[in-house]
């Protein structure tokens, strides 16, 4: 988040920011804070700088995930059925990738790929409710699929997520469903 602050003994508007890389950075802004149109081109400058965080920018060593993942998910998936599950699985795991804004697969590393359990297990949706710990854990295996094809694409160097070592929780038990096995016999037929 960019913010504007002044320093001792100094005229001027100094600005801290986040980069593309979310890499901080603190920087004059050649503003004078005693001059009110200095003081409005200031804070235009601090929206810009701050929108500029919020935007998916494209690394130029790497490619951002909205350009392949979705049409990797459509060669991978052999039914509709599938697909289904996976985009609704990729649409959580990219929600998590812009919070942390990670913003292309070299910036993934195992302790954030780790980290995402938790957040998708406490992580209320509107209706208050929390998903359980293994869906948590196949989107994660899904990310780790989704990370392999970067590397076979070249914009990973390795996958970081190829050896998870989270278990899955067990099921709970269910109750076993009385059904009939055939046509219901009368004690008619039996004799």
């Amino acid at each position: 988040m960019a913010y504007l602050y002044r320093k001792n003994r100094s005229p001027y508007w100094y600005i801290q920011h986040l980069d593309s890389e979310s890499a901080k950075h603190d920087k004059s802004t050649g503003l004078r804070a005693d001059d009110p149109n200095d003081r409005a081109k200031a804070k235009a400058l601090r929206a810009e700088l701050e929108a500029n965080e919020h935007r998916k920018i494209p690394f130029v060593n790497g490619a951002s995930w909205d350009s392949w993942v979705p049409k990797f998910l459509d060669r991978h998936c052999q039914t509709e059925a599938t697909l289904e599950r996976y985009q609704d699985a990729w649409k959580w795991l990219a929600l998590w990738l812009q919070i942390l804004r990670i913003n292309s697969p070299r910036q993934l590393t195992y302790r954030r790929g780790v980290e995402y359990v938790d957040w998708r297990t406490t992580f209320k949706k509107r209706t208050g409710k929390v998903v359980g710990r293994n869906t948590a854990i196949f989107e994660l295996k899904m990310l780790s699929l989704i990370m392999g094809e970067a590397v076979r694409l070249g914009h990973a160097e390795a996958n970081p997520l190829f050896s998870l070592k989270i278990h899955r929780a067990k099921a709970a038990k269910k109750r076993a469903h009385r059904r009939a096995v055939g046509p219901t016999l009368r004690w008619a037929d039996w004799r």
